[in-house]
């Protein structure tokens, strides 16, 4: 959604992105798998993000509001990107409550603005030289779930490469897994594992056109990695 025009806010807007910095992937976090192993993987978090880009939003007139809110029955993040002239643009991220007390709503919450707030204004982060070691265990840890592929009784089945097709029908296109991108490479582990059709129409996405979008990504990610682990 956005206001009837937006050519203020959108010059302010490439200004403002003329200027933001390449923000670096510091945090690093441990989750722990229900088979007593574990993964590392690395995260710009969100006052890392907005340190980053608010002096430079302000100078432009520009600031970024986010809060919780309703989208039809599901509960939502309503990120807006305001212009000093009143113009606006805005977006909802659905949120993905795992535990429903206090501590799962803010922790749904604020990695929604996390994602939200670097969709809505372009940003990109990196990972830091110094995160090396917690990508290279990552890639270590992977090992513990099945790589993607078709699977019949457990074992995953090889096949020549023209013909290399999952069960679902996918083709081997845009990405392959095992190229680098971690988050694309644990949804074609879960697609290959699992029937849910979301999971599998951004596996499909992934092979075909190699891109998701952020919101993809956020919603996507968390509900893979609960089907690799079972």
């Amino acid at each position: 959604m956005q206001s009837s025009e937006i050519n203020e806010l959108a010059v302010a807007l490439v200004k403002a992105q003329g200027e933001f910095p390449t923000v670096l992937k510091t945090k690093v976090a441990t989750i722990q798998t229900k088979n007593g192993g574990s993964y590392t993987y690395g995260y710009a978090d969100l006052g890392d993000i907005r340190e980053a880009v608010v002096p430079i939003l302000t100078r432009h007139g520009l600031c970024v509001t986010q809060a919780p809110s309703i989208y039809g029955d599901q509960a939502a993040l309503t990120t807006t990107l305001l212009h000093e002239s009143g113009q606006w643009i805005e977006s909802e991220m659905l949120l993905h409550i795992e535990k429903t007390d206090a501590q799962g709503q803010g922790s749904a919450i604020t990695y929604a603005r996390r994602y939200a707030l670097s969709a809505i204004l372009g940003i990109v982060t990196e990972s830091d030289d110094d995160g090396g070691v917690a990508t290279n265990n990552r890639r270590e840890t992977q090992s513990e779930v099945p790589p993607a592929g078709e699977y019949q009784n457990n074992h995953r089945i090889d096949r020549p490469a023209q013909q290399t097709a999952s069960a679902q029908g996918f083709t081997t296109g845009g990405y392959v897994h095992g190229s680098g991108n971690t988050d694309f490479d644990i949804i074609l582990q879960a697609a290959t594992l699992n029937d849910n059709e979301f999971i599998h129409s951004l596996a499909k996405q992934i092979e075909t056109r190699g891109s998701l979008s952020d919101k993809q990504i956020s919603s996507g990610v968390p509900q893979a990695y609960k089907i690799v682990q079972g």
